[in-house]
């Protein structure tokens, strides 16, 4: 009887840390989106502070570089999406996955890439296409920082659950 009352405790100290950890989860995984971020937006960083100390922070803004970081942050996101769909052990609905792809290449992707090629392509792009060019950018770096924290979410939750079922194991 004292064991099975131990093991009822032990059971819900374990509950208890489950419902707890949630939040640190998050923080967790904030500060590895966060930590990836930082490290894409650095040689942004670095290259304006360069046009700056020139006095050609205007090259800076109109730099093609901006188009082509969307379009790595979309791919990037793609591959956390897909990633992190085959790493769920329950059954995905490969429909909603499939659109769910074709909508971030047709509505994010391609423009980038189009942006891109029209920024290369042109001696001074027009200020409309600088402003999409920005957009897109920040609409990349949204999609990359929701995803990814989507992913590690679940990615966490996963070896959670793995330990907890390991805990009550043992």
């Amino acid at each position: 009887m004292a064991d099975q009352m131990q093991e009822k405790i032990s059971d819900k100290e374990i509950e208890d840390k489950k419902g707890g950890n949630q939040k640190e989860i998050r923080v967790r995984a904030r500060s590895l989106i966060n930590a990836e971020l930082l490290f894409i937006l650095l040689p942004f960083i670095v290259v304006g502070i360069i046009f700056s100390s020139k006095g050609e922070f205007s090259n800076f803004i109109r730099a093609p570089e901006w188009s082509l970081a969307s379009s790595i942050l979309i791919g990037q996101s793609i591959v956390k999406l897909i990633s992190g769909l085959l790493s769920k052990p329950r059954k995905v609905i490969w429909e909603k996955t499939a659109e769910l792809i074709s909508v971030m290449i047709v509505i994010l992707l391609v423009p980038t890439l189009i942006i891109l090629f029209l920024i290369m392509t042109t001696e001074i792009p027009s200020i409309g296409l600088i402003v999409a060019q920005f957009i897109f950018f920040f609409t990349s770096v949204l999609l990359f920082y929701y995803v990814g924290g989507l992913v590690l979410l679940r990615n966490v939750r996963q070896l959670r659950r793995v330990w907890l079922q390991t805990v009550r194991v043992a």
